[in-house]
């Protein structure tokens, strides 16, 4: 009932053509109509710039658009599908939208055929450059989020345009082509909730990058002031994807089981003592949540590999988090919802055989939580699996998800050159 007064409210407000950050509106409710109601009204308006296929060339030009070249998720998950692209089949070129000096600028700058800084130009200036290049495909990989430039593509920057990985909805613009999903994020009864057409990848549309650091097996708890007698769930999400619906159900999961403590995640611990005074309204003693905060890469896999069980969010789930617990040997427990962005750890899940850590209700999900928690041997078993299989997990295979993804670039080359059909692979 609450959904649906939260969905009425929306749905008036986008009546009368009030839009919100598209970003914000997915933490808020788990809808993909509304979702795309609101995306139609955030889009840039397109400059109906009609771009004919460029004359072949000698390997298919692909240019990826991007502010998060840096120490970021996106690049934490894609760095190893940029190494392991065929050089023979295509040519990279990479606009930076935000330079940062580092070594992932670093990586990319090697890796790619040609490198831009675009931060100083206009968007229709960066599509002209792309036009220039001659690029075949041009993919986004913000979205509508931080830094991001998504004019570019209202100016056309490629005959084929590809949304991907940075914003896990749909766009709402008329030019952009495509958006790449896999069978679960976008099933095809909800392809109607998306104005792009959908692009499948054959398992978990999110890359992973293997090999890449890997916590130690050892006993760290001290080091993250993780009591060594208690059960630890966790939740690694940032702050804005958690709102009322998923804080009461982790403090209801914490009094069904009463040996066990919540390590939350707070980038701003500016928040700690509103935080604090929730968690005792809620009738939880506040000594039961531990907050942590930011911390470098791989300190923060060692801390993730401490806990025994993380908690995900609902409307806007965790996606490199997930993945990032599931690289670390720890389980997730997610709630299937509605939207891409709800239904993100389920596809994860799925590509690490865990597909039972996904429910579709509340009350399932606080029972399977407690459940878990006063079954050591069951989640012992269940981590165990992960250990003995998670190189060989499809979540993992960084070389067939590569292969997969360029199977995916050729249908879409192809079709561009002719329009009769797309023709994908699998």
């Amino acid at each position: 009932m609450e959904h649906l007064g939260v969905a009425a409210t929306l749905q008036r407000q986008l009546s009368h053509q009030h839009k919100f950050a598209p970003l914000t509106l997915l933490t808020l409710i788990d809808d993909p109509e509304l979702q795309l109601a609101n995306a139609r009204l955030a889009a840039p308006v397109s400059r109906q710039i009609d771009l004919c296929p460029h004359p072949p060339g000698d390997r298919i030009r692909v240019g990826y658009f991007s502010a998060d070249i840096y120490d970021h998720p996106t690049m934490h998950l894609f760095e190893g599908a940029l190494r392991a692209h065929d050089r023979d089949r295509f040519e990279f070129f990479v606009y930076d939208l935000a330079p940062r000096e580092g070594s992932y600028q670093q990586l990319v700058q090697e890796i790619a055929d040609t490198y831009r800084d675009v931060s100083a130009i206009s968007a229709g200036q960066i599509a002209e450059v792309a036009r220039r290049d001659q690029i075949d495909i041009a993919i986004d990989l913000k979205g509508d989020t931080f830094q991001s430039r998504p004019e570019i593509f209202a100016h056309r920057a490629a005959p084929a345009q590809v949304s991907f990985l940075g914003f896990p909805g749909t766009s709402g613009m008329a030019d952009m082509d495509f958006m790449v999903a896999d069978p679960i994020t976008i099933p095809p009864e909800a392809e109607h909730c998306y104005s792009e057409r959908i692009l499948r990848m054959p398992q978990c549309y999110q890359p992973n990058t293997n090999p890449r650091y890997s916590p130690a097996d050892t006993n760290m708890r001290d080091r993250f002031g993780i009591p060594q007698d208690r059960f630890v769930f966790a939740t690694f999400n940032n702050i804005y994807k958690i709102g009322p619906r998923e804080f009461a159900t982790w403090m209801e999961i914490l009094k069904a089981a009463p040996d066990s403590v919540l390590v939350f995640y707070l980038s701003n611990l500016d928040l700690k003592d509103r935080l604090i005074a929730k968690v005792k309204a809620a009738g939880v003693d506040p000594d039961r949540v531990i907050l942590t905060g930011p911390l470098p890469q791989k300190d923060h896999l060692d801390r993730i590999s401490q806990v025994d069980l993380c908690l995900d969010c609902f409307s806007y789930n965790a996606h490199t988090t997930a993945s990032d617990a599931i690289w670390c040997g720890v389980p997730i427990l997610t709630l299937c919802g509605e939207q891409f962005a709800a239904r993100v750890a389920t596809s994860i899940l799925h590509a690490a055989n865990l597909a039972e850590l996904s429910v579709t209700s509340v009350a399932d999900y606080v029972q399977l939580a407690a459940a878990l928690a006063k079954d050591p041997e069951r989640l012992s078993r269940i981590k165990r699996q992960l250990k003995e299989e998670r190189d060989q997990l499809p979540l993992f295979d960084t070389q067939t998800w590569t292969r997969d993804f360029e199977g995916l670039l050729e249908a879409v080359y192809q079709e561009s050159r002719d329009p009769a059909g797309l023709d994908q692979p699998g």
